[in-house]
């Protein structure tokens, strides 16, 4: 190695290298300053999708593939909603959604078409 090769090392090596010469690098890092850099909170949020897909993916298995008994969670959950005390509250519930609907209806015609003269914005 001849003598320039080596101060020439040295100085990189002492400078940081070619990163730190670059416009904006301040830093010993060798890596480009340039790239893009992500805030943690955006790392912190995908990090915290990504495990909540993971247990997401192991709570579907356990439902659908696990046997609790001689059936699965899902084989379980299709038989009790198959007896008659799960019917009739079916069809309970199917009743009280009309009549609410129905009640959300009249409200909404009562306060809003029952006076055609006034706008939202011109008020009472």
């Amino acid at each position: 190695m001849n003598a320039s090769r080596g101060s020439h090392l040295r100085s990189v090596l002492r400078t940081g290298g070619p990163a730190a010469t670059r416009a904006g690098a301040t830093s010993r890092n060798f890596a480009s300053t340039h790239g893009l850099c992500y805030d943690s909170g955006v790392l912190r949020r995908l990090l915290s999708s990504l495990f909540s897909l993971i247990g997401l993916a192991v709570v579907a298995y356990v439902w659908f593939f696990v046997p609790i008994g001689r059936r699965t969670l899902h084989e379980h959950a299709l038989r009790i909603a198959e007896t008659e005390p799960a019917q009739e509250l079916g069809v309970e519930v199917e009743d009280a959604s009309e009549r609410l609907v129905d009640h959300v209806a009249g409200e909404w015609d009562a306060r809003y078409r029952g006076d055609a003269g006034t706008t939202l914005l011109s008020g009472p």
